[in-house]
Protein backbone atom coordinates (compact mmCIF):
# COMPACT_ATOMS: atom_id res chain seq x y z
CA UNK A 1 0.00 0.00 0.00
CA UNK A 2 2.72 2.72 0.95
CA UNK A 3 3.87 2.65 -2.91
CA UNK A 4 0.38 3.27 -4.01
CA UNK A 5 -0.03 6.02 -1.18
CA UNK A 6 3.00 8.22 -2.14
CA UNK A 7 1.45 7.82 -5.61
CA UNK A 8 -2.28 9.44 -4.34
CA UNK A 9 -0.55 12.01 -2.75
CA UNK A 10 1.63 13.30 -5.30
CA UNK A 11 -0.77 12.77 -7.99
CA UNK A 12 -3.02 15.38 -5.89
CA UNK A 13 -0.26 17.60 -5.09
CA UNK A 14 -0.02 17.56 -9.28
CA UNK A 15 -3.86 18.02 -10.10
CA UNK A 16 -3.97 21.15 -7.65
CA UNK A 17 -0.82 22.62 -8.87
CA UNK A 18 -2.61 21.92 -12.31
CA UNK A 19 -5.70 23.80 -11.06
CA UNK A 20 -7.78 20.06 -11.95
CA UNK A 21 -10.77 20.18 -9.27
CA UNK A 22 -11.60 16.87 -10.89
CA UNK A 23 -8.52 15.26 -11.10
CA UNK A 24 -8.15 16.38 -7.07
CA UNK A 25 -11.34 15.28 -5.90
CA UNK A 26 -10.52 11.88 -7.60
CA UNK A 27 -7.13 11.49 -5.58
CA UNK A 28 -7.88 13.56 -2.64
CA UNK A 29 -8.09 12.33 1.09
CA UNK A 30 -11.46 11.15 2.40
CA UNK A 31 -10.75 13.60 5.33
CA UNK A 32 -8.76 16.82 5.35
CA UNK A 33 -7.43 18.00 9.57
CA UNK A 34 -6.46 21.44 9.03
CA UNK A 35 -4.39 23.43 11.39
CA UNK A 36 -7.41 25.10 12.71
CA UNK A 37 -5.38 28.65 12.58
CA UNK A 38 -7.55 30.56 10.06
CA UNK A 39 -10.52 32.03 9.98
CA UNK A 40 -13.29 30.28 8.09
CA UNK A 41 -11.44 27.41 7.83
CA UNK A 42 -13.27 24.85 9.39
CA UNK A 43 -10.98 21.97 11.67
CA UNK A 44 -12.23 18.52 9.68
CA UNK A 45 -13.58 18.69 6.17
CA UNK A 46 -15.12 15.14 5.02
CA UNK A 47 -16.14 13.46 1.60
CA UNK A 48 -16.68 15.16 -1.57
CA UNK A 49 -18.35 18.06 -0.80
CA UNK A 50 -15.58 18.87 2.01
CA UNK A 51 -12.86 18.39 -0.30
CA UNK A 52 -14.50 20.78 -2.99
CA UNK A 53 -15.51 23.29 -0.42
CA UNK A 54 -12.13 23.49 1.41
CA UNK A 55 -10.57 23.81 -2.72
CA UNK A 56 -13.06 26.57 -3.39
CA UNK A 57 -11.93 28.38 0.31
CA UNK A 58 -8.31 27.93 -0.42
CA UNK A 59 -8.91 29.58 -3.79
CA UNK A 60 -10.43 31.97 -3.18
CA UNK A 61 -8.47 34.95 -2.40
CA UNK A 62 -5.50 33.87 -4.76
CA UNK A 63 -5.25 35.77 -8.42
CA UNK A 64 -6.21 32.60 -9.84
CA UNK A 65 -5.98 29.01 -10.06
CA UNK A 66 -2.84 28.40 -11.24
CA UNK A 67 -1.80 30.87 -8.82
CA UNK A 68 -1.56 28.67 -5.77
CA UNK A 69 1.34 26.15 -6.04
CA UNK A 70 2.68 23.44 -3.78
CA UNK A 71 6.39 22.55 -4.35
CA UNK A 72 7.34 19.45 -2.97
CA UNK A 73 10.28 19.11 -1.43
CA UNK A 74 10.55 16.05 0.69
CA UNK A 75 8.43 12.97 0.68
CA UNK A 76 8.86 10.07 3.75
CA UNK A 77 7.15 6.57 3.19
CA UNK A 78 6.20 5.36 5.92
CA UNK A 79 3.89 2.63 5.15
CA UNK A 80 0.63 3.36 5.86
CA UNK A 81 1.47 6.91 6.19
CA UNK A 82 2.94 9.73 3.86
CA UNK A 83 4.93 12.91 5.01
CA UNK A 84 4.66 15.77 2.48
CA UNK A 85 7.24 19.01 3.80
CA UNK A 86 6.02 21.38 1.08
CA UNK A 87 6.40 24.93 0.26
CA UNK A 88 3.28 26.96 -0.62
CA UNK A 89 3.41 29.80 -3.39
CA UNK A 90 0.46 31.98 -3.69
CA UNK A 91 -0.11 35.43 -5.63
CA UNK A 92 -2.87 37.56 -4.40
CA UNK A 93 -5.58 39.18 -6.47
CA UNK A 94 -5.25 41.43 -9.33
CA UNK A 95 -1.60 41.73 -9.09
CA UNK A 96 -1.30 40.97 -5.31
CA UNK A 97 2.03 40.10 -3.54
CA UNK A 98 3.30 36.62 -3.35
CA UNK A 99 3.56 34.70 -0.06
CA UNK A 100 5.43 31.54 0.57
CA UNK A 101 4.81 29.36 3.85
CA UNK A 102 6.39 26.06 4.71
CA UNK A 103 3.34 23.44 5.27
CA UNK A 104 3.28 19.61 6.05
CA UNK A 105 0.98 17.04 5.15
CA UNK A 106 0.77 13.72 6.51
CA UNK A 107 -1.11 11.53 4.59
CA UNK A 108 -2.56 8.34 6.37
CA UNK A 109 -4.58 5.23 5.39
CA UNK A 110 -6.54 4.27 8.77
CA UNK A 111 -8.45 1.53 7.95
CA UNK A 112 -9.03 2.39 4.43
CA UNK A 113 -10.14 5.38 5.25
CA UNK A 114 -7.58 8.25 4.05
CA UNK A 115 -6.53 11.22 6.34
CA UNK A 116 -4.59 14.08 5.56
CA UNK A 117 -3.79 16.11 8.32
CA UNK A 118 -1.55 19.40 7.75
CA UNK A 119 0.91 21.39 9.45
CA UNK A 120 2.27 24.47 9.52
CA UNK A 121 5.57 23.65 11.10
CA UNK A 122 7.92 20.96 9.34
CA UNK A 123 9.57 20.16 12.64
CA UNK A 124 5.43 19.23 14.28
CA UNK A 125 4.96 17.65 11.31
CA UNK A 126 8.09 15.13 11.65
CA UNK A 127 7.31 14.76 15.48
CA UNK A 128 4.10 13.89 14.57
CA UNK A 129 5.50 10.82 12.17
CA UNK A 130 8.02 9.84 14.66
CA UNK A 131 10.75 11.63 12.61
CA UNK A 132 11.61 14.47 15.16
CA UNK A 133 12.77 15.33 18.05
Amino acid sequence: MSRELVERYLGAIDAWNRGDLDGWLNLAADEWHTTGTFPGIEPVYRGREGMRAIWEYLRAPWESARSVQIDVERVEDLGDTVLGLTTLRARGGEGGAETTMKVAYVLTDEGGVLRLRNYLSWDEALRAVGLGE
